[in-house]
């Protein structure tokens, strides 16, 4: 019973670092992120073979992307800065890893990200 906890455990650490490696993946591209379309509506995103992340035949695993806010503020606008000179713009990425079929659990991660852009 105690291997199998810790077995569970492991698997839960390793699909979490899986999920994190495709939010990295997606952010790393910013074709990847949408530009137009509606706001909080996820984009889904093409990730590479399934090599590359480890995954095996009967697992799911996706990631999308959602523009959160159109054009806003770059943060610590209070003080006069080179900042003044972009904009803003928010997404959402979330990475869903699926391995139920074979046994070992299903994770989601969803993170934030902040691009600077040109002035809207």
């Amino acid at each position: 019973m105690e291997l199998r906890m810790a077995r569970n455990a492991e698997y839960g650490v390793n699909n979490f670092q899986t999920a994190l490696s495709a939010v990295d993946f997606v952010i790393s591209d910013t074709a990847n992120l949408p530009t137009v379309g509606p706001l909080m509506k996820p984009e889904p995103v093409p990730l590479p073979g399934t090599s590359v992340f480890g995954v095996e035949t009967g697992d799911t695993f996706t990631a999308s992307a959602a523009r959160i806010s159109e054009c806003g503020l770059p943060p610590r606008m209070r003080a006069a800065n080179s900042l003044m000179a972009y904009s803003a713009f928010d997404y959402e990425i979330t990475a869903n890893l699926d391995k139920n079929s074979t046994g070992r659990g299903q994770t989601g991660v969803v993170q934030g990200f902040l691009q600077l852009g040109p002035k809207c």
